[in-house]
Parts: C-alpha cells; structure tokens; sequence
C-alpha cells in the first residue's frame, strides 16, 4: 500500500470549509484521521496510522458507511434562507 499522507480530519475538515463557505460541516460525525491519497476517515488507537488506514481499507464487510459529498452549482436558487441548486 502506498504511504500517502495522513493528516487531522479536523484540519482537512477546516479547509474544506473555508474552500466552501456556507456550507455546514458536522466535524462531529467524522473520525480522528484522514487518508487524503485513499480519501478515508478513520481512527487509530494503537499510534500506527498507516496500520490502522491499511486495516480500514482492507476490511470486506461493514455494517454500514457514510457517504459525504459537496455537489456544485453555478445557479442556485435560494428558498427559506438556504441556496438550493436550480433543477433543469
């Protein structure tokens, strides 16, 4: 596996955010570390965070996973003060 870099998911979060502003991140709902080659959260408690993200990527079975995505738009439409993408 290659080592990529590994980096706070707070961090990674903060930028995104300034990146897009408005836009409400829960940092709560994230785990500790972000995997920025693989593009995955995850935690690590025994301090080897290439082990623990290799682990995470390895696994075959989960029970579930979320899915977190920013979707762009150059027209928006705003409604009850939250911009909302215009539908074609």
């Amino acid at each position: 596996m290659s080592n990529g870099s590994i980096v706070k998911a707070r961090d990674y979060l903060t930028a995104l955010k300034s990146e897009y502003p408005g836009v409400e991140i829960p940092f709560y709902m994230f785990r500790e570390w972000y995997g920025t080659e693989q593009k995955i959260f995850f935690d690590c408690e025994n301090g080897d965070l290439e082990d623990c993200r290799d682990e995470r990527l390895g696994f075959k079975q989960f029970s579930y996973f979320r899915v977190f995505f920013i979707v762009k738009s150059e027209e928006v439409l705003c409604r009850e003060g939250h911009q909302l993408p215009q539908h074609r």
